[in-house]
């Protein structure tokens, strides 16, 4: 499988946003907070109120945008430009995603529930830009407000050439605590499941290796990344199939013949 992309760093955390109209409990500085459930909320649901300005501080090559942890409705759009001056007139050529829908085309407010609340665009090329224009627009929300736990602009740091090989599986893994009394009765709490993904590359190059160790050294077990399975994907399976995520194990990487290199890799979401 092609066009896999683990990003990091997030370059919202190091950023200087503006705009919209944000609570003073859910400010837009919530952005860049490590914990997606310290939403950004906006004062109402106007689409004045929901812009959001990102100086990223300097220009970085950003392939991959991230909007988690949202509550924007199925009948909500958004559009991402990326700009080379700090009054956003400008723009990056290519760096636009146009007005899109946040939810694929055919989605019920059933599916809209059911779905993770995770928006993922992968531009087919960077795009270098240090200030980014985001436009989510839903000003008919239930909740009058829209909010979101963090704007992800970041690079396809390890993209590699090969991609993912076939044998990789993605689930979701129960978090749910479950007691059994002494009669036998099951009792339960619920909590949210989070998808766990077992990939590996099987065919890395020298380069990529160096880049796969670093990563290794500099993200650990805490570090985040943003996993695309395939920056290709539709619109519904990208929703499933790229998640912020930390990385559970990664295992040694493994020379299996010359010049080629073997990474397998456990990443598990961020919730």
């Amino acid at each position: 499988m092609p066009n896999a992309i683990i990003s990091y760093p997030d370059r919202t955390l190091t950023a200087t946003l503006s705009g919209g109209s944000w609570q003073t409990t859910a400010q837009l500085n919530n952005l860049k907070d490590p914990l997606l459930s310290h939403v950004a909320r906006s004062v109402n649901a106007l689409a004045a109120s929901t812009i959001v300005l990102a100086d990223l501080g300097a220009t970085y090559n950003i392939r991959v945008l991230c909007l988690p942890a949202h509550n924007l409705g199925k009948d909500a759009t958004i559009r991402v430009r990326g700009y080379s001056d700090a009054g956003y007139t400008a723009m990056v050529a290519g760096a636009d995603t146009g007005t899109v829908t946040v939810w694929p085309d055919g989605f019920t407010a059933q599916d809209v529930a059911a779905y993770p609340k995770n928006w993922t665009y992968c531009f087919p090329s960077f795009k270098a830009a240090r200030y980014w224009k985001w436009e989510p627009v839903d000003t008919t929300n239930t909740a009058g407000y829209i909010e979101a736990g963090r704007a992800w602009h970041g690079e396809a740091t390890l993209e590699p050439v090969t991609g993912i090989q076939y044998g990789d599986s993605l689930g979701y893994e129960s978090r749910d605590v479950v007691e059994e009394s002494l009669g036998g009765v099951l009792w339960g709490e619920k909590r949210s499941a989070r998808r766990v993904s077992s990939v590996s590359f099987p065919n890395i190059t020298p380069t990529e290796r160096n880049k796969a160790l670093i990563m290794q050294k500099t993200l650990g077990k805490t570090g985040e990344v943003l996993f695309v399975a395939n920056s290709l994907d539709t619109a519904q399976d990208m929703l499933l199939q790229a998640f912020p995520a930390t990385i559970r194990q990664a295992s040694p990487l493994t020379n299996p013949y010359y010049n080629n290199y073997e990474m397998p890799l456990e990443l598990q979401e961020i919730i």
